[in-house]
């Protein structure tokens, strides 16, 4: 396994589908089976001193990549209450391009599920949304495990950008078109979105944790002669 700014990858013996997270440079892969079972990767507690810079940075990636596995799990398990959409427009976007290879142009009908979480407000789409993309509506992960049995076929999907509305109180519109990045080819008619969890907030840590700026700063904030 490679850490900063390398490939992250968990190879796992089962020949489940792939968890992809668009954030990590380049990709994180992770097999369903592995993404249910807790934990995946080892995490030891954070030292209260570190070393040097890099190993401060270090310190949180490990329990970073483990926290988002855990909320992914964990939106899994409830994904029979989720916001789900069944897709009525899918085009594929040059792979040649700027965008690379797997990204698409999503339209969906409606979205349903919508208030799921009492006392939260309705889900719209926003960027770093995870979802899965599915011929036909999961509503356990056994529906996803079964795929290679002939009954399902599925990937993940992450939203990279959300078209601006210019009619800002036209909130359902501005959730149904998006572009996406999947986990593999999309090759199935029907398809239904079901949301999972925004990641987001993930990335910008991620980021924070590969950051190359003022590292002065930071060797102040540490306050060691040993950085």
């Amino acid at each position: 396994m490679a850490l900063c700014g390398e490939d992250i990858q968990v190879n796992h013996p089962s020949r489940s589908k792939w968890v992809f997270v668009n954030w990590v440079p380049k990709h994180t892969c992770l097999t369903l089976n592995a993404c249910m079972k807790s934990p995946v990767w080892e995490v030891q507690k954070i030292p209260e001193s570190f070393d040097s810079v890099q190993h401060y940075f270090s310190s949180y990636l490990y329990p970073l990549l483990e926290e988002t596995r855990a909320q992914v799990q964990s939106s899994m398990e409830t994904i029979d209450r989720a916001p789900f959409a069944e897709v009525v427009g899918c085009e594929e976007c040059n792979p040649y391009g700027p965008y690379g290879e797997n990204v698409y142009d999503i339209k969906v009908d409606c979205w349903r599920n919508r208030f799921n979480d009492c006392g939260k407000e309705p889900y719209k789409t926003l960027p770093g949304d995870l979802f899965v993309l599915a011929d036909a509506k999961p509503e356990t992960v056994s529906d996803l495990q079964r795929v290679g049995t002939g009954r399902s076929s599925w990937a993940f999907v992450s939203v990279t950008n959300v078209p601006k509305n210019e009619d800002e109180d036209d909130i359902d519109s501005s959730s149904l078109y998006f572009r996406v990045k999947a986990s593999k080819d999309i090759t199935y008619k029907s398809l239904f979105l079901v949301f999972l969890v925004n990641l987001i907030p993930n990335s910008r840590i991620w980021k924070a944790l590969h950051m190359s700026g003022n590292l002065k700063i930071i060797k102040e904030v540490l306050c060691t002669n040993s950085v």
